[in-house]
């Protein structure tokens, strides 16, 4: 069976303010991608220290006592062991550790530096995408609209031919699927905002619905005096 796939009108018509860059770039930090770091930086970091332990010389000593001569005195007997060169067979496991916990360091890094730039990428077309569904939905839109319905007005009275009111109604139109592109354009790069910070932009509290009568087809009818 074919999937059966739907096209939410009203996340079309949300298109929530979001947080200056500066803000949103400090979210990053909560990014799937930079949270695997935190746990493998701490695995990495028990191995330098296991690491360091082992250049720490384990000193052993022992203590006993001991029969002097043929007689029956006795005396303490002590003994201490010191192992050399702990610090140098050490060394190189030490060194080991440390690159590998600089190296995840600067996997790290590389890692925000190409989200954050993904981000800025997505932000700003967040941005740009909502502006043009603004300037379409507060200026354009309402401005074809009024003028398919006064081209309506006229053809109907026969002040207007047939083709005008259909170019004027065509731009209408045209002006309403700009509007859903640039929609559709603003959401996906929410959506990479969302999935880049692990937060959600869409609440019931900050929604845009255009007019009903924008999206309201004109219809012409017929001029006064046609047979």
């Amino acid at each position: 069976r074919d999937p059966d796939f739907a096209v939410d009108a009203d996340a079309l018509r949300r298109l929530p303010a979001v947080a200056a860059l500066d803000t949103i770039a400090r979210w990053l930090e909560d990014a799937p991608e930079l949270r695997r770091f935190a746990d493998e930086r701490r695995v990495r970091e028990a191995r330098l220290q296991l690491a360091r332990s082992e250049a720490v010389a384990d000193i052993g000593w022992q203590i006993g006592a001991r029969r002097l001569g043929d007689g029956d005195d006795i005396g303490l007997v002590a003994g201490i062991s010191v192992p050399f060169g702990s610090r140098r067979r050490a060394a190189p496991t030490i060194r080991a550790a440390q690159s590998e916990l600089a190296a995840l360091e600067i996997e790290r890094e590389a890692d925000r530096l190409s989200l954050y730039a993904t981000l800025v990428d997505a932000h700003g077309r967040y941005q740009g995408a909502r502006l043009e569904a603004d300037r379409l939905d507060e200026e354009i839109v309402p401005a074809l609209t009024r003028a398919a319905e006064a081209t309506a007005t006229a053809y109907r009275a026969g002040a207007a031919s047939y083709l005008e009111w259909s170019q004027v109604q065509a731009e209408a139109v045209a002006a309403r699927r700009q509007r859903l592109d640039a929609a559709v354009d603003a959401l996906r790069a929410l959506i990479e905002i969302q999935r880049l910070t692990a937060r959600s932009f869409l609440d019931d509290t900050d929604t845009r619905t255009p007019p009903a009568d924008r999206d309201a087809a004109v219809a012409p009818g017929r001029p006064q005096g046609d047979a």
